[in-house]
């Protein structure tokens, strides 16, 4: 859940407040508290815009008021901009989109709205500015040409100051600088390129750290240019929500033209999506018929336009606004929620069992407390994970035959299941570089993968070793101490595997099959994450190890 604060004369301005206590309850929201003149509330992950004021009151006035019809959002101001994205910020934060605003009325709390929103919408989907940040500025103070790129030195006026300072006494000096400087620079923060968006006169602002006080919007702005910058095209679709946003809170929204060399793209693209909704699978999912007349009224109450019926199913437009909308199910939960989850009724489970301690658990139990007197931290790792960061960072090929792949994924960060713990436990030490070494962590987790078209699960352990001596020996050492530990022999064997350096890579054998692998990370490996000190790693399989302890005790 992400908080959000509401002035509650603003709220009485479109319903009463008991109304719309109600009402957010409905939607699948929290009212948090209400003291004085603020209202707090919870809002779920999965629907970003609805921390915005505006967007929550036209939610509600569409769920509430039956027979009203959404808006239809599009791009149709007369004021339009360019901006020039240089090659140099292509191994850095290589995405952009923009779009600009007329017609603003930014009195009384709607200059603060936007601005929790933007700031908010940075910190939650934009993973704290490292995926998505978002600049505002007043177009009406910008002159000429607009650029980003990135440098090695620069300089801007810091929103909230009056002098020009270096980028580097901005990200080492300013709280902005200090609190985000981890989104551009490595651990060592030595020759760092710093990403900057300019006009033909100055810095507008130091990407994703700080916009300039010499561009900065106020009540008095009526016009604004909107730039998103990040490390996918996930901007694309933040670009198309900040456009509906900005023309829920009245204001017209014009084209941006981002061009990259010889190509261009156009924001906001303002793209829709179809999405086919059987009847049959809305019936089999919410355990409930719902008359088929019934379901566009529900889905334009959720915002959709244009609902189709046909004779199976229906289609419905997704607005550009919905970035949680990847699948017929996400519109299932929708017509649910519409519908009123208390309307749907429910069904006794008849359930009995006795717990009893699960052999494996206590197995893990105790090799945790063994790593963990070896000096090692324990990670947790999400199962879902992506194909950049398991395969393409690893150095890896794609095996789609052997990879577990979401059907319905809600998001290009979790598109597969992990086929190795080794992935994850990187990226952990990459946001912590900055900690004193050595950096010891271990995970003891599932993995899957698929074999002749089935899914398999296994549980392994995996450990990284992260400082300037890190080496190969220490990972044997520590085969050696647990694998000793459970009693059970083993071997090594050469082996060449991307992630590893060539000759410095080696397979755990026991009974005459592979148990493991480890050795130490290979340099290009480690920068792909950014990782500037040697990695050592092992990954072991434990389910294996299980069945080798078992049939050696029958014995």
């Amino acid at each position: 859940m992400a908080g959000i604060d509401f002035y509650k004369k603003d709220v009485a301005s479109h319903f009463g407040m008991d109304e719309f206590g109600k009402m957010v309850e409905s939607i699948g929201m929290e009212v948090k508290g209400s003291e004085g003149d603020i209202v707090s509330l919870d809002i779920t992950p999965n629907r970003p815009d609805l921390l915005y004021f505006y967007n929550f009151m036209e939610t509600l006035r569409l769920f509430a008021k039956k027979g009203a019809k959404p808006k239809s959002y599009s791009a149709e101001s007369g004021i339009s901009a360019s901006i020039k994205v240089t090659k140099n910020v292509s191994g850095i934060r290589p995405n952009m989109a923009a779009l600009v605003a007329e017609g603003l009325d930014m009195s009384g709390n709607a200059l603060k709205y936007l601005v929790d929103f933007t700031e908010k919408l940075g910190s939650t989907y934009g993973r704290k500015r490292k995926k998505i940040a978002i600049g505002l500025h007043d177009y009406d103070r910008i002159e000429g040409e607009l650029v980003y790129d990135a440098l090695h030195s620069g300089k801007i006026v810091p929103l909230g100051e009056s002098s020009e300072r270096t980028f580097e006494e901005v990200v080492r000096k300013n709280k902005k600088g200090i609190d985000y400087a981890y989104t551009i620079l490595g651990p060592s923060n030595s020759n760092a390129a710093y990403p900057f968006l300019r006009d033909s006169e100055k810095t507008l602002s130091l990407i994703p750290i700080i916009n300039s006080n010499a561009s900065s919007i106020s009540r008095k702005t009526k016009r604004m240019l909107v730039d998103i910058t990040g490390m996918d095209e996930s901007v694309d679709a933040v670009a198309d929500m900040l456009a509906c946003s900005l023309i829920n809170m009245g204001a017209k929204v014009g084209r941006v033209e981002v061009s990259y060399g010889s190509t261009a793209k156009t924001f906001p693209m303002m793209r829709r999506k179809s999405m086919e909704v059987g009847y049959k699978a809305i019936s089999s999912v919410l355990g409930c018929d719902i008359a088929h007349s019934e379901l566009p009224g529900l889905l334009e109450r959720m915002g959709y336009s244009a609902v189709k019926i046909g004779n199976e199913g229906l289609v419905a437009e997704v607005q550009p606004y919905r970035l949680d909308c990847f699948s017929n199910q996400d519109v299932i939960e929708d017509i649910a929620i519409a519908y009123g989850y208390g309307n749907i009724g429910t069904h006794s489970v008849g359930n009995a069992g006795r717990g009893v301690p699960d052999p494996l658990e206590e197995f893990k139990n105790a090799l945790g407390a063994l790593l963990s007197g070896f000096g090692f931290l324990e990670a947790y790792n999400y199962y879902l994970t992506n194909e950049k960061t398991c395969f393409e960072m690893m150095g890896k090929d794609f095996d789609r035959r052997r990879v577990v792949k979401l059907k319905n994924s809600k998001t290009e960060a979790f598109s597969i299941l992990r086929d190795s713990l080794l992935p994850g436990l990187l990226h952990d030490i990459s946001t912590t570089g900055h900690e004193k070494m050595p950096q010891r962590l271990f995970e003891i987790g599932h993995v899957f993968s698929l074999e002749l078209g089935k899914p398999l699960e296994a549980t392994r352990l995996g450990l990284i070793i992260e400082h300037s001596k890190a080496n190969a020996s220490e990972c044997i050492s520590i085969a050696k101490s647990v694998l000793g530990y459970l009693g059970v022999g083993y071997s090594l064997a050469e082996k060449d595997m991307p992630s590893f350096i060539p000759g410095r890579c080696a397979s755990m054998v026991c009974g005459g099959e592979e148990i493991g692998i480890l050795g130490e990370i290979h340099p290009s490996v480690l920068n792909n994450f950014r990782i500037e000190e040697p990695v050592a790693a092992l990954e072991m399989d434990l389910d294996y190890i299980m069945r080798f302890i078992k049939d050696t005790k029958r014995k």
